[in-house]
């Protein structure tokens, strides 16, 4: 299954104000979940403020084919944050 980025769409509060809670897409069942609720196994995922997403993996490659590149940028591209993690294969 891929991610999907909405843009411009923001995090609902319940599931009863979420578009996909209101056709039962995610499974829940608001007369018995509630109004207020929020399912632990809600799909939705909120991105945190992010700059440009790259393909690390591929800048790693090619950092440290470069015998004169300095160790310590492989290192920082290897320990920085994931905002949506690779897809399978």
């Amino acid at each position: 299954m891929a991610d999907l980025i909405i843009r411009g769409m923001e995090m609902p509060k319940t599931c009863h104000e979420c578009v996909f809670g209101k056709y039962e897409v995610c499974g829940i069942n608001l007369a018995i979940e509630g109004k207020d609720a929020v399912t632990h196994y809600c799909p939705l995922i909120e991105l945190p403020p992010h700059g440009r997403l790259i393909d690390a993996d591929s800048l790693y490659k090619q950092v440290t084919k470069f015998t004169g590149a300095p160790h310590w940028v492989a290192i920082e591209i290897k320990q920085a944050p994931t905002i949506i993690g690779a897809e399978e294969g």
